[in-house]
């Protein structure tokens, strides 16, 4: 097969593709389309099996140099798709600025913005069960973010259409597991009880549902073998009632994480939707996570989680677009969580 000869015949019809895309969402599945495509699944198939140590470079060479041809162009356009609608999102604002009535604000108090009053909320419960706030680096190293979480380094997720790096072996972390894996390796200590509440960005597109930066909770546990999953699933339910009332339903699903295991996701049905919707990850901290920090799986368990604050906001709050805690809207900003 002449690679070469088909990633330049992808580019060209990729660019041809892109000059008839003109919103987030349709970007989103062309990026879903090339990134998923048979030659791309080829390339990754053929890298992960041969045995060939050069062979095996050739073809990372080249999976490389077309994903980062693919990424670049989509990335070139998402910006212009922004900045066309930022033009147009700061236009209206400033005419609703003008029509609102300066008079009727107030001047002399201020109000929480919404993540902040989440983040609180978050913080009190996390105080009733003794856990212990830490901050965690934004600007990461490769082996904290990924290997040490046994995310290995053929992972979708350590791809350049998913991770930002800068070019001294750094990157933005994409979760704030990067905090447990910190934690536990630095802890001396059997019995952890942590949690932190930080950024983490993604090369993600930038719609309803989806930021290229956002907020995450991520709590963990350790102690001898007594830990086990009733206790991960009563720190949940308890956390999830304390967000969102007593009357919230939790459904337990078993998932795949390369952190934890067994891994669950957990869902939520609310009494006015009857819908069950997907809230977080979890599980139980995987052996290979405690032997790259040093613990003994035989005598140390543990469990974590991970959750998007503003996903949590949304639904409590049912805000429908994440874009809304961004755009410094008075109204909207004083309208939530009252």
């Amino acid at each position: 097969m002449d690679y070469k000869k088909i990633i330049k015949e992808k580019i060209v019809e990729l660019k041809e593709s892109i000059e008839e895309i003109n919103t987030l969402e349709e970007l989103k599945q062309l990026r879903s389309k090339y990134n998923k495509d048979e030659f791309t699944l080829s390339l990754r198939k053929t890298l992960k099996e041969t045995t060939d140590l050069t062979v095996k470079k050739s073809i990372g060479q080249l999976n490389n140099e077309y994903s980062k041809l693919i990424n670049t162009i989509l990335f070139d356009k998402q910006q212009d798709i922004e900045n066309s609608h930022f033009l147009v999102e700061k236009e209206n604002l400033l005419l609703k600025d003008v029509k609102h009535n300066i008079n009727s604000l107030k001047t002399n108090n201020g109000i929480l913005h919404p993540l902040t009053k989440m983040t609180n909320e978050f913080k009190s419960f996390f105080k009733q069960y003794n856990y212990e706030f830490v901050y965690g680096k934004e600007v990461e190293t490769e082996v904290f973010n990924f290997d040490i979480l046994n995310i290995h380094s053929d992972h979708p997720s350590r791809t350049m259409h998913d991770s930002l790096y800068f070019t001294n072996n750094k990157m933005l972390r994409t979760h704030c597991t990067n905090v447990t894996a910190r934690k536990l390796h630095d802890s001396k200590k059997d019995n952890n009880f942590f949690y932190s509440i930080g950024s983490v960005f993604r090369n993600d597109d930038n719609d309803a549902t989806h930021s290229f930066q956002f907020n995450q909770i991520d709590l963990f546990a350790t102690g001898l073998n007594t830990i086990n999953i009733s206790h991960l699933v009563k720190i949940i339910n308890e956390l999830l009632f304390f967000i969102f009332g007593k009357n919230t339903k939790t459904r337990y699903r078993i998932s795949h994480f390369p952190f934890t295991e067994p891994s669950f996701e957990v869902d939520v049905m609310f009494e006015s939707t009857q819908k069950w919707i997907e809230v977080l990850g979890s599980g139980m901290i995987h052996n290979n996570v405690l032997k790259n920090t040093n613990k003994n799986p035989k005598k140390i368990r543990g469990y974590a989680a991970g959750i998007g604050l503003e996903r949590m906001a949304m639904l409590k709050w049912n805000i429908k677009d994440i874009r809304n805690f961004y755009l410094n809207d008075v109204e909207f900003l004083e309208s939530v969580g009252k």
